[in-house]
């Protein structure tokens, strides 16, 4: 993501698009999620990961809003195929949190239900890097 056009466009820079690196622009609908680290002269890429990580909200179940909106997006994003897709509403009801759990449970930290810095390493980098 380079930059924010509106409150509902973003513009991305995307590469390998018939051999071209392009400039797109995209309704934020269309994205579950995106960060724009902060890039400078040297550093690991974990630093910044890890404060993008800690500054996303911590949500619970009845917790509504475009953030459990991204949660879900994110929860389908990993489901096994067995699993039947999250209706992404933006509303942390049981089936979210029963999904919040079945993550948790998979990658042996706390299974409380709840998506603080831990759960969101896990939802989107795969792994717990807090």
């Amino acid at each position: 993501m380079e930059k924010v056009v509106s409150g509902s466009v973003i513009q991305t820079i995307e590469g390998n698009t018939s051999d071209h690196v392009m400039r797109r622009t995209r309704s934020r609908s269309y994205v579950y999620g995106y960060a724009t680290p902060k890039y400078g002269a040297g550093g690991d890429a974990g630093d910044w990961t890890e404060k993008i990580v800690r500054r996303l909200p911590t949500l619970k179940p009845g917790d509504t809003g475009y953030a459990v909106w991204t949660l879900q997006g994110l929860l389908n994003a990993r489901a096994d195929g067995e699993q039947q897709p999250l209706v992404i509403d933006g509303g942390f009801g049981s089936a979210t949190e029963d999904r919040v759990r079945q993550e948790q449970s998979q990658h042996r930290i706390a299974a409380d239900g709840q998506v603080g810095p831990h759960t969101w390493s896990i939802l989107i980098l795969g792994e717990d890097v807090v």
